[in-house]
């Protein structure tokens, strides 16, 4: 298959009056694993787990990873950013050629070329997929090290999600 996945590991914080947002926690890159890309929804397969797409209210560690941010024509400037940014005549050639998306957050932004089948599961939801294909989520470590993570933060009562996608 030739490709990894790519993940955020996103804690939920809360703050006054009921609001809600979501932190990055950490990066990860999992190795290449076709079972384990299968159970996660590569290519848009929803037989293990629900195809949700980016999440809206993604972490901004999340968008940053997965995204570029669409500027006016001749308005980039580098130099002035540390985040990834493309001209809206650049943007719409990558989405016409297949190669990225447009996304439904704000500012608008489009998803990195190449990378492909966005998602995100829940802690429940991994550890069904897990259940599904034990040898090949053993295999990985740095699966073992995401649960790890997932799995201290859920015991202290946070909610957590995992934010993933693919490259091609």
């Amino acid at each position: 298959m030739g490709a990894d996945i790519h993940a955020i590991i996103e804690v939920q914080e809360n703050g006054p009056n009921g609001q809600h947002w979501w932190r990055g926690f950490a990066y990860v890159n999992w190795a290449r694993c076709r079972s384990v890309f299968h159970a996660l929804g590569v290519h848009g397969n929803n037989e293990h787990v629900p195809q949700r797409g980016f999440p809206v209210d993604a972490s901004q560690f999340a968008i940053e990873e997965y995204s570029m941010t669409i500027s006016k024509d001749g308005s980039l400037d580098a130099r002035v950013h540390d985040y990834p940014e493309v001209e809206e005549s650049a943007a719409l050639e990558l989405v016409e050629s297949g190669e990225s998306v447009f996304l439904e957050i704000n500012p608008p932004a489009i998803s990195k070329p190449g990378w492909e089948s966005p998602n995100w599961v829940t802690l429940a939801e991994l550890r069904d997929c897990e259940s599904k294909f034990p040898e090949e989520f053993a295999r990985l470590e740095e699966y073992q090290a995401t649960r790890c993570v997932l799995d201290f933060y859920m015991s202290r009562d946070y909610t957590v999600r995992l934010v993933y996608w693919f490259d091609v």
